[in-house]
């Protein structure tokens, strides 16, 4: 029988599931194996759209290409592609390379414009009007944007910037490779 370990999982999001299962009468077992195969029959589909954490490995290679490439984000899809391949592949041994190779190859069309716009985005939280007001933490990105949105701590975790709200529920989560400098003020 198959095994799959659920590690690191919000504290909060966890405590939620548990309490709408019991409530709803679901032991937890039976619950996941009736996600999984209304999943898999196509039946169940979650509200927001897969992550694309598998491609973060990315991330740095991409910044060093938009860094020395000054005009990279208005390039053509098909030459941030090529460049982001060379960038890649420049600093592989032999096997690890044809690897990269197979998968630039096999991310065509619009999976590949989706890859370049994730990677070009950093993380979005809508800041509050009165930020400033209370206290907030300050969020300087690799690319120059910044944010200043309203928290009542933040902390370094899991090789992320995640922000707690008052109630102690997790606000956001920022990929620590993204941010130049980060402070919690009031």
């Amino acid at each position: 029988m198959a095994q799959y370990v659920l590690r690191s999982l919000p504290d909060d999001q966890w405590t939620e599931f548990q309490e709408r299962a019991q409530r709803d009468g679901w032991p937890l077992r039976a619950l996941f194996l009736a996600f999984v195969d209304e999943y898999a029959a196509g039946k169940f589909r979650p509200a927001t759209h897969a992550p694309m954490t598998e491609y973060d490995w990315l991330r740095p290679h991409y910044r060093v290409v938009v860094e020395r490439e000054g005009a990279f984000l208005k390039m053509p899809t098909a030459l941030q592609w090529q460049l982001l391949q060379a960038e890649v592949t420049k600093t592989l041994d032999a096997q690890r390379r044809q690897t990269a190779t197979t998968f630039f190859a096999a991310t065509v069309g619009p999976r590949r414009e989706a890859v370049l716009r994730w990677l070009a985005a950093p993380p979005v939280l809508t800041p509050s009007q009165n930020a400033s007001a209370g206290r907030h933490v300050v969020i300087g990105f690799n690319g120059g944007q910044a944010l200043d949105l309203p928290v009542a701590e933040a902390f370094e975790q899991d090789g992320c910037l995640v922000l707690y709200d008052e109630n102690g529920r997790t606000a956001g989560r920022f990929p620590m490779d993204l941010i130049n400098n980060w402070y919690v003020a009031s």
